[in-house]
């Protein structure tokens, strides 16, 4: 069937694999809800061997397209058939499959599995490629057994560290080389018996990439994939120490090269000559480059690796708990090794950020591109404008970037992915507590990496450094002091910065809503396009850089005291690999971290605002309570819906709390209740804020009626057509009560809507709403005769008479006598 679509109904292959993008996750969500019952995963199972077969056969071998489908097919049964190799259980032990269709599929799966093995044809990449994905998807039919296991082991690592000359940009190897990394985590109680024999074939080609007589020379991603392997399985002992030795022995030739960087950098310009930003680098500054690059992509993998243990029998017999001021942590095991690199990688996360100051050497020079965005990372935020055109905004975007050359576009793309990859490093660092903030001058340390130069960074750069740094920073620092001290900078900071950008936004859509299309003297349409592609990406950058802000609020609003610490480390999912534009496929990897994050909002949706800890804050810092309260209030009239109704919903939580934070200040309160009638003034073509607005309007009027109700009516006075007395009449509107019962929400919405509605403008529906027409004597509605019958079927009429709804059909088909 598959075959047959692709060559008949499409016109060619873009075309085929346009349908398949766009109802992609309509056919995956449709094949993952019938493999639910025993019955369609066994039919399931069975079409998946029969298209298998089907894709073996001599004339379909080299139809790739066929093979990718096999292996997308198979990625999706293989999530339903992990059941059937759990760990400490038999084969099959919920009997999900008969004891007939065990043998079967079993005995099918691994003759198949040994045709993949013997697939090692370097001619053909991308064939290579998806039989490692499909071989580790089949990987539960060998029923973990230790031969089949050691085989398909020796095979996946003997084609991924296997040196090739890949004369094409990307390597087909790199996109399913995450196939290892999703084998560990989904059957890692079988791998890892073998954990020893991987952990030195993985340390010995380590040393031999790090040493300077090389004989082979390994990509980044073949070290990565195999040092994130096996950060996975160590997450299989059970004891502090042991995990400890072996992290500290996996990450020494890492430490070396950082090591080597932290004492021979001491300024920017040293910096600058020691990783080679220069026309004319020599071998050595090439070389250090590559190693650092390699050596925070390698670090962050296997950090974000490492997790901790969910039993708390393991955390207090196996070494995993320490005291800190009076509470219980549990500790991370890669603690101990990476915290003895906290001043090499803070130190080179300040440097980084110092080149994006407009007085670093590098701003003037011809490796500026450097702190702009790449052509990926633009595509990623144009792309959110629309999603059915990708690669003609990437085309595009390449067209209108033409001025870099190919060595220096390489060198953005690997600069960008490096800062990407060492600034969610820091962030991960900040989990690991109490470890971190033990050393003496940890707020130093941390507050000089945070505030590096972040008045100097591009925004899509800020927006990084919020979420991949500030967030992590709130949701486990465990001191007080700490968090006071650097959110009264960073508060003041964002509320100036966001405020600009907004300001900015909605001045030019005022312009361009008053005046049209501007036409500009030179018709240049190149230059037009550029123009609007920059204006599209700064407020697709703002919108997001706004809404992550919120989110690290709201963490600090929720944030409670430190008793004891069950909670595992954070997973950080918002990772942009450099990479993932060209994955075909989402990895199991992906989908945990997606889990993960959905888990931590659902939690966060119902906790307190603020907690206990939070209101202490916001009451012994005038600063932090003052810019949160002007951050979410004046953000009101941001035109970004999602940013408003976040804001809103924690506004909503704040204001019975008004009263002991302003400290009687009326002014304060009074500019707060501004802000929101301000919003309604922007927004009012927009019923559901429109909504949210007057219910917070509602709100803080209730809350303080009996104190500042006065304060609140001399504001509404100054709307423009609004008299005395109609706000004398909203007052005695809002306090009556009918039937004895207070007036409902809706009721006290409408009232309000009444009395500010010069202030707002038309909603969408009502803006083109149209008189209804009144149209006489028109002709009435009759059931209208049978319809004409086509001439064959006339002679029917007659013979059924009886029946009125028949028009000949049924006797159309009867046998006819003789």
């Amino acid at each position: 069937v598959a075959s047959y679509y692709i060559h008949y109904d499409f016109e060619d292959e873009s075309d085929y694999q346009k349908f398949v993008g766009k109802n992609r996750a309509i056919l995956i969500r449709s094949i993952n809800n019938i493999c639910k019952t025993s019955k369609n995963l066994s039919i399931a199972i069975r079409i998946g061997f029969d298209y298998a077969d089907y894709c073996f056969q001599s004339i379909n071998i080299n139809n790739l397209l066929l093979f990718e489908s096999l292996v997308s097919y198979w990625q999706i049964i293989e999530k339903h058939l992990r059941s059937l190799l759990k760990p400490f259980e038999s084969f099959n032990n919920l009997k999900l499959l008969s004891n007939t269709d065990e043998i079967s599929f079993c005995q099918h799966g691994q003759k198949l599995i040994e045709k993949l093995l013997l697939i090692n044809n370097d001619n053909n990449l991308e064939f290579l490629s998806y039989s490692l994905r499909l071989l580790t998807n089949l990987y539960v039919f060998t029923r973990g057994e230790n031969t089949w296991t050691q085989r398909i082991l020796e095979h996946l690592f003997r084609t991924i560290t296997t040196e090739r000359q890949i004369i094409s940009k990307l390597n087909p190897l790199q996109k399913q080389a995450s196939c290892l990394i999703d084998l560990c985590l989904n059957y890692g109680h079988s791998i890892f018996i073998y954990f020893n024999d991987l952990f030195k074939v993985t340390q010995d080609l380590v040393r031999q990439q790090t040493s300077f007589e090389q004989q082979t020379k390994l990509a980044g991603w073949q070290w990565s994939i195999l040092v994130e392997c096996l950060a996975i399985l160590l997450n299989y002992f059970e004891s502090f120490q042991q995990q400890a030795i072996l992290i500290n022995e996996l990450i020494q030739p890492f430490a070396e090269i950082l090591n080597k960087f932290n004492s021979n950098v001491n300024d920017l310009q040293s910096f600058i000559d020691y990783i080679g930003l220069k026309t004319t680098p020599d071998a050595t500054s090439t070389s250090n480059q590559r190693l650092i690059f390699l050596s925070v992509h390698i670090l962050c993998g296997l950090l974000r690796r490492i997790t901790l243990p969910n039993d708390s029998s393991i955390c207090s017999t196996g070494g995993y708990q320490e005291t800190f001021d009076g509470i219980i942590f549990i500790r991370n095991p890669a603690s101990p090794a990476f915290i003895q690199l906290t001043h090499c990688l803070f130190k080179l996360l300040n440097y980084c950020h110092a080149l994006h100051s407009p007085n670093s050497p590098l701003s003037k020079s011809s490796f500026s591109f450097l702190s702009t965005m790449t052509d990926a990372e633009k595509a990623v935020y144009l792309q959110q404008q629309d999603n059915n055109d990708d690669i003609n905004i990437l085309s595009s975007i390449q067209t209108n970037s033409l001025i870099l050359s190919a060595n220096d576009r390489r060198l953005h793309n690997r600069f960008s992915s490096f800062l990407d990859r060492l600034e969610i490093l820091i962030g991960i660092y900040l989990t690991l507590k109490p470890d971190l903030y033990k050393l003496d001058d940890s707020l130093n340390i941390i507050g000089t990496t945070l505030f590096s130069s972040l008045d100097n960074l591009p925004d899509f750069r800020l927006r990084n450094i919020i979420r991949y740094c500030f967030l992590p920073f709130i949701r486990h620092c465990p001191m007080n002091t700490m968090i006071i001290a650097i959110f009264e900078s960073l508060l003041p900071f964002m509320y100036t910065k966001l405020k600009d950008k907004w300001k900015i936004i909605t001045e030019r859509q005022s312009i361009k809503l008053t005046n049209g299309n501007i036409h500009e003297n030179n018709d240049d349409n190149y230059q037009t396009q550029d123009r609007c592609e920059e204006e599209v990406i700064e407020e697709q950058v703002t919108c997001y850089l706004t809404r992550d802000f919120i989110d690290v609020i709201k963490n600090l609003l929720i944030h409670q005291n430190n008793t004891s610490d069950n909670t595992n480390q954070l997973i950080n999912s918002n990772d942009i690999d450099e990479t993932s534009m060209d994955e075909m496929m989402t990895t199991d990897e992906q989908n945990i971290g997606d889990i993960h994050s959905r888990k931590l909002t659902i939690q966060s949706r119902y906790q307190q605002i603020p907690s206990e800890f939070a209101l202490k804050i916001l009451q012994d810092s005038s600063i932090i309570c003052q810019y949160c309260l002007l951050i979410l209030f004046d953000g009101l009239s941001w035109p970004d819906t999602s940013s408003i109704t976040k804001m809103s919903h924690i506004c909503q939580s704040l204001i019975k709390y008004l009263s002991i934070l302003i400290n009687g200040n009326n002014n304060f309160l009074r500019q707060l209740y501004i802000y929101i009638l301000c919003a309604l003034k922007i927004h009012g073509d927009n019923e559901p804020i429109v909504c949210m607005l007057l219910s917070l309007s509602i709100l803080m009027y209730d809350t303080f009626q009996q104190t500042s109700s006065n304060l609140f009516d001399n504001v509404l006075m100054e709307i423009p057509d609004v008299t005395n007395e109609q706000v004398n009449n909203y007052r005695d509107k809002m306090q009556r009560q009918i039937n004895g019962k207070p007036l409902s929400d809706k009721q006290k919405r409408d009232i309000l809507k009444q009395l500010v509605q010069p202030l707002m403008g038309q909603n969408v529906a009502q803006m083109f709403k149209r008189e209804p027409l009144a149209l006489n004597n028109l002709p009435p509605l009759i059931r209208f005769s049978k319809r004409s019958l086509h001439p064959v079927l006339q002679h029917q009429q007659q013979q059924n008479t009886d029946n009125d709804d028949d028009h000949g059909l049924v006797n159309l088909f009867q046998h006819t006598d003789g």
